[in-house]
């Protein structure tokens, strides 16, 4: 927290593989109402936000609110 400014976390991209040239990537993103959803190639689906925390995520999306 930075002098009265708060953020939230809404977007996460997550690596899956043993490199950076190899593997695969998913996005998570967190919709207005809350819910989270894991976008993965053609395929999007709800994720609970448990998951979504304990994923070791590559990049954190924040939007100051």
């Amino acid at each position: 927290r930075v002098q009265g400014r708060r953020y939230e976390l809404v977007a996460t991209i997550t690596h899956h593989g043993s490199g950076p040239s190899r593997g695969h990537y998913t996005a998570d993103a967190k919709r207005d109402g809350g819910q989270w959803l894991r976008f993965d190639d053609g395929h999007v689906m709800p994720i609970n936000v448990n998951k979504v925390l304990h994923n070791p995520a590559y990049i954190l999306f924040y939007k100051q609110v």
